[in-house]
């Protein structure tokens, strides 16, 4: 047999075996906060699952071929169970009428490497209310810059978030020991000068679990003691929407509706390398709106040195 034959089927049979693995090991994570971390990358799973399949198809015969490729089915429809209700949610913004409110929010990282360049970039998009994530790091320096262009932030000491505005607050309050500590919350005014609730938050990594699950359990309770109608939240959550966890959050937040479908964002930039990096492979920040909002337009953008992509979000008000 031809040797690229054999490496082919040999290695078929491996990556469908533990794409199929994953799978099963994934479906465990309704019930296991660290199986669940598998789901996060069910979409690569399921990729795997299909290169598996296929060589199999293409080099083994026989059961080797019908147990191969079966292994690579498992996967695949693990991954088709798991991402098709998102996928089957996309949709293209409705235009509504009436003055837009546009957020962005941006994790800067901790150590990016051009902070003026992030600042710079934050003020040409010329957002109504910014939200920043990690902002405790090298880019705390240059944000006097951006105090110019918005004279209103938030006042939360040793929190890694703020919120900056282009009007006055009315009201604000941060995280404690019974919220996650990267939080935020300011109250401004709006188009036609109705309030708008704005709210931003980092998470904690997904494993060990228990941290963000107790970031997103105090954090729905926080949101809740706050108007809701007219709440914008946004961050980096660190999940995605194939996770049970993210299926937990959503239902937490209602009636705040995430906007973000699919939405990937990181990475944005390969730290090793020291290099922007073009195709974000996982959706972990994330956009909320309540019902008195209705989305108008959402980009992907890329904030010099930061190794997440920011969103820019705007809104038109419906009620």
């Amino acid at each position: 047999m031809n040797p690229i034959r054999i490496l082919a089927a040999a290695t078929a049979m491996e990556i469908a075996a533990a794409a199929a693995l994953l799978a099963i090991a994934g479906v465990g994570g309704s019930r296991n906060g660290w199986l669940d971390v598998i789901n996060n990358f069910a979409p690569m799973i399921m990729a795997a699952g299909l290169i598996g399949l296929g060589l199999a198809y293409g080099t083994l015969e026989g059961a080797t071929r019908v147990a191969t490729v079966g292994l690579g089915l498992i996967a695949v429809a693990y991954g088709l169970v798991l991402t098709g209700p998102e996928l089957a949610r996309l949709r293209v913004p409705r235009f509504g009428v009436g003055p837009r409110f546009s957020v962005l929010s941006a994790n800067v990282w901790h150590d990016n490497p051009t902070p003026d360049l992030a600042v710079s970039s934050i003020i040409a998009l010329n957002a109504d209310a910014v939200f920043l994530q990690e902002s405790d790091g090298t880019i705390q320096a240059s944000l006097a810059r951006l105090k110019s262009h918005y004279p209103f932030m938030s006042d939360c000491p040793g929190a890694g978030v703020q919120i900056f505005a282009k009007t006055p607050i009315l009201a604000q309050g941060c995280g404690s020991t019974a919220a996650p500590r990267d939080l935020v919350w300011i109250r401004t005014a709006g188009p036609n000068g109705q309030p708008v609730t704005l709210v931003t938050t980092h998470f904690s990594w997904p494993f060990p679990p228990e941290p963000q699950r107790a970031d997103r359990t105090n954090l729905a309770r926080q949101i809740h003691q706050l108007p809701l109608d007219d709440m914008i939240l946004a961050g980096d959550f660190n999940t995605t929407p194939w996770s049970f966890a993210m299926k937990t959050q959503d239902n937490l937040f209602a009636p705040l509706k995430r906007q973000t479908i699919a939405w990937f964002s990181w990475p944005a930039r390969l730290d090793a390398l020291a290099q922007p990096w073009p195709l974000p492979i996982l959706p972990i920040d994330h956009v909320y709106s309540g019902p008195s909002w209705r989305l108008a337009l959402m980009s992907r953008v890329r904030i010099p040195g930061s190794d997440h992509f920011a969103t820019e979000a705007a809104f038109t008000r419906v009620r």
